[in-house]
């Protein structure tokens, strides 16, 4: 004897919804809280208490929807709101703090190259810098590549040691913010992400980035220079009114 059996399908498909409407929560939930965290005006509304969470989820929509290219009900991303806020607290105010205690300072006549590692790259290197301890000179060392962000004026002395072979890339007409900060930045987290976020949202591409003890360099273009210390100087301004 055949029997229509209808509970599975029946039952299936509204589960199958339902696990297609879990996974668009779930990715909404993480595209609100990735955007929340680059934007410390909002982190620091949530943290006093004060957010309009309805005007953040309007603020937030179009930018949702256009990384996950689709169409988000708002109520969602209220939801999403709702459940990360409690997260946000005296972490902030600890960032904010040093902010408020750092300065920034701006380099420009700015180069870099990079080359490929190995111990005569090195030394190539650590012979340049015997007669040019003055310059603006910042190493760092990946895995397989060597990085110099220099000043323009120890171009000539740096590149002539290095054959095309060696160079995997040579890039002029950058310059540096140097955002200088008080000790106890070392064991803040989440200052330095504070910072590229700052500069991310104004559309400006990091060209490459240093960290040295209590110092934060970022290195763009040129053009960039003044919009990136524009940036920063209004985040720095944030703070202080907080104070």
């Amino acid at each position: 004897m055949i029997r229509n059996v209808l509970i599975p399908f029946g039952h299936n498909r509204p589960l199958l919804a339902t696990n297609d409407q879990n996974q668009i929560n779930s990715s909404i939930a993480k595209i609100t809280r990735d955007l929340i965290e680059s934007d410390l005006s909002i982190q620091d509304s949530i943290a006093r208490d004060y957010v309009n969470i309805s005007g953040v989820a309007r603020l937030l929509k179009p930018k949702i929807e256009k990384i996950s290219k689709t169409n988000v009900n708002e109520e969602a991303i209220i939801t999403a709101i709702k459940r990360i806020t409690p997260k946000y607290n005296s972490v902030s105010n600890e960032i904010m703090e040093i902010i408020s205690k750092s300065n920034i300072n701006v380099r420009t006549g700015v180069s870099k190259l990079s080359v490929v590692k190995n111990k005569r790259s090195q030394e190539k290197i650590r012979s340049a810098m015997i007669n040019n301890k003055e310059e603006f000179i910042q190493i760092s060392e990946a895995t397989s590549a060597l990085t110099v962000i220099y000043s323009q004026e120890f171009r000539k002395e740096l590149t002539r040691r290095f054959n095309k072979a060696e160079i995997l890339e040579d890039s002029v007409n950058l310059a540096a913010i140097i955002v200088h900060s008080p000790i106890e930045v070392i064991n803040i987290p989440g200052f330095v992400f504070t910072i590229y976020g700052q500069v991310a949202k104004r559309q400006i591409n990091i060209e490459d980035t240093v960290s040295c003890f209590t110092d934060t360099i970022i290195v763009v273009k040129t053009k960039d220079v003044a919009m990136t210390f524009s940036a920063l100087n209004e985040l720095f301004e944030f703070t202080s009114k907080l104070e």
